[in-house]
């Protein structure tokens, strides 16, 4: 796979060209390290100094994230980014614009029936945590000493006997979100259109993110952007790169902004 030198230099003949940088990222395991409770999970150190300074050089930022668009949003505490939440169904724009997906507000109600049967099935279990969400809940097993596979398989049993459910999979976690036909691939793309329709050069995307959920929009986007893959080692992935972990994506985002930065010369260096 290319490395995070290969995404700059790509990056980098881009912009000599003329064409804008748009950079689509993660939050959990990209921009903060995956943490044992979904509340803990905070942006790696200098993530949101980076990405402060990539939008004022002249980048635009999307996080792209399963997690509600408001809890990213004051995770991260940056108002000139874009924030895609609930695996797509949310979209925040850095305008104030708000749009959600057709068909997510009607699912609220199925969603909270899941969400009830599964309070039930983790209060059994210590170490399991359900996570609420805008429009999909969590269930989390990082925690569960023993038969944490088992408990995912069971809770997703239960939440496919629900219609107009479906299921996603991540590291220690099972998702139920409505069975809409969208996810962070269709985002990512939605994204990508109209920022295309801005540019009058063009644009070179990027998107960077660590979990399953991410292949969508590695596989929407390709041979449309670099796709970056955080992850200590190899793996079976549809993205063309691979950088090792949140530390080294925010080395990324400053190596970008000072890309775009070039000409100003508003950076006087990297930390």
């Amino acid at each position: 796979m290319k490395t995070l030198d290969d995404v700059v230099d790509a990056a980098a003949e881009a912009l000599a060209g003329g064409r804008r940088l748009l950079v689509m990222l993660d939050y959990d395991g990209t921009l903060a390290p995956i943490a044992p409770r979904p509340e803990l999970a905070i942006p790696a150190p200098g993530a949101t100094r980076a990405i402060d300074a990539l939008v004022q050089a002249g980048g635009q930022v999307v996080i792209v994230s399963g997690r509600g668009a408001a809890d990213v949003h004051a995770r991260l505490g940056v108002d000139s980014v874009d924030v895609v939440g609930s695996h797509g169904l949310e979209l925040w724009w850095a305008s104030g614009a708000r749009e959600l997906v057709e068909g997510a507000e009607e699912a609220r109600e199925t969603i909270a029936k899941v969400e009830a049967a599964w309070r039930t099935l983790a209060s059994a279990r210590p170490g399991a945590v359900v996570e609420q969400k805008p429009f999909g809940v969590a269930l989390h097993y990082r925690l569960v000493e023993r038969g944490g596979e088992a408990l995912a398989t069971r809770a997703s049993e239960i939440a496919l006997a629900q219609a107009d459910v479906r299921i996603k999979s991540g590291k220690c976690v099972v998702e139920a979100v409505p069975a809409l036909r969208w996810d962070k691939g269709s985002a990512a793309r939605l994204v990508l259109r109209r920022a295309e329709a801005s540019a009058e050069a063009g644009v070179h995307a990027i998107y960077v993110g660590d979990d399953l959920t991410d292949e969508d929009a590695f596989v929407a986007l390709r041979d449309r952007a670099s796709t970056v893959l955080v992850a200590p080692d190899d793996r079976a992935s549809e993205a063309s790169a691979r950088v090792a972990d949140p530390a080294q994506v925010v080395r990324l985002i400053w190596e970008l902004a000072a890309l775009c930065d070039r000409d100003q010369g508003r950076l006087a260096g990297l930390p």
